[in-house]
């Protein structure tokens, strides 16, 4: 349960960070058996995210804090709209309770691998009108769901898990916070990918056949 923080950290949040991370892990939990029991379950929709996203004009990532995965998704997403001369709007945000926080230094630098720049990132909350305000919401795991339901319960029609977009086994994408490079290198590769899926089926490129030439 507490295996992205060191012995020293847990101390030194005290009980109140004990209990609610034992809250975030029975919220998983749950989350984990209710979409077991809907495996067909609309948030995990490769089309319907693919659909929602093509009339889209804004488009918000979340993910717990804010700090790794989400604000990495958000400048990635916009990179690669720049580039195919997207007219998106790309924002994220955290469903925990703090603000204000840089991207860990691991975040930095394994970003950088993808051309993204995380240095200036600094955290911010989500909130029911940041929710309203954005055409579709990508989510990266049970517990950001749940958040997002629980303070907008409209918001399921247009709420998805980014990880629907890969081939992976699962549609969580793990939180890498505390780790090392490496482990922030494959989180951010799903995301990536999960990405360019995204933009490839809302944007296709033109394909050239012999026909054509």
């Amino acid at each position: 349960m507490f295996d992205n923080y060191t012995p020293g950290e847990i101390l030194r949040r005290g009980p109140r960070f004990v209990l609610k991370t034992g809250r975030r892990l029975a919220i998983r939990q749950y989350m984990r058996g209710y979409f077991a029991s809907y495996p067909a379950h609309p948030s995990k929709s490769r089309d319907g995210a693919v659909a929602i996203t093509r009339d889209a004009e804004s488009v918000l990532f979340l993910c717990w804090g804010n700090v790794c995965r989400s604000p990495f998704a958000e400048r990635y997403a916009r990179m690669r709209c720049h580039e195919r001369q997207l007219d998106f709007t790309t924002k994220s945000a955290g469903v925990g309770e703090s603000q204000g926080r840089g991207s860990p230094p691991s975040a930095i630098d394994a970003a950088a691998d993808f051309g993204v720049d995380l240095s200036s990132h600094c955290s911010a909350r989500i909130s029911p009108s940041s929710i309203n305000e954005s055409d579709v919401v990508f989510v990266m795991d049970y517990n950001n769901y749940y958040s997002v339901i629980k303070a907008c319960d409209d918001a399921a029609y247009k709420t998805f898990f980014l990880g629907a977009l890969n081939d992976a086994d699962s549609v969580q994408i793990g939180d890498p916070f505390g780790r090392g490079v490496d482990q922030f290198l494959g989180t951010y590769g799903h995301i990536a990918t999960a990405i360019d899926e995204l933009l490839d089926a809302v944007d296709p490129a033109v394909t050239v056949t012999e026909d054509d030439v």
